[in-house]
């Protein structure tokens, strides 16, 4: 295969995705203030109590269950400082991934990395009341080597964007119970 040839197919690989999911009722995407447009955040009202959207997001080896873009999940252990090692495979990254995951009491941190990717998260689990929690996730990611060439600041916001919808009506199929999610899992 000629230069050219490989060269077009990494970045088909790269730019390649699955249709966008239809953003649940209530899903709110928009740049971090103050980020410069670096990082992204979405934000859903789940009604369900904080435990339970805790539970949904650390119980790691339950991801491909919960998230419909995880496709397998393997937790590696554990940071000397007491956070998760996790590697994912997510079809909206289109790469395994591996985080290091750290649960705080308002939610996770994390960062981590993957082929020609890094990426840095917070997610934020604020109780509103009994059955009713804000989810705030906040998210950037940095592409290096060949396909940062094509990995423009705005592929970047779709993708990172996309993912955040994702996640977050995710967390609401789950409060909505199997009977009435919008998942097809």
């Amino acid at each position: 295969m000629t230069r050219a040839l490989i060269a077009v197919s990494l970045l088909g690989l790269f730019l390649a995705r699955p249709a966008a999911a239809s953003a649940a009722p209530g899903v709110e995407l928009q740049p971090v203030p103050g980020s410069e447009g670096k990082w992204e955040q979405g934000s859903v009202v789940v009604p369900a109590p904080a435990e339970s959207v805790r539970e949904w997001l650390t119980d790691f080896r339950a991801w491909p269950l919960r998230f419909p873009d995880i496709e397998k999940v393997a937790v590696l252990g554990h940071t000397a400082d007491g956070r998760t090692i996790v590697r994912f495979r997510s079809s909206i990254v289109g790469r395994p991934i591996t985080v290091r995951v750290k649960i705080t009491p308002n939610g996770l941190v994390y960062d981590g990395q993957g082929k020609n990717v890094t990426t840095q998260g917070r997610v934020f689990i604020v109780p509103l009341g009994p059955e009713r929690t804000r989810v705030i996730m906040q998210s950037t990611s940095s592409v290096s080597g060949f396909l940062s060439i094509f990995a423009t600041q705005r592929i970047k916001r779709e993708r990172t964007r996309e993912k955040l919808r994702s996640d977050l009506t995710a967390l609401l199929d789950l409060a909505a119970g199997p009977s009435r999610g919008r998942s097809s899992r």
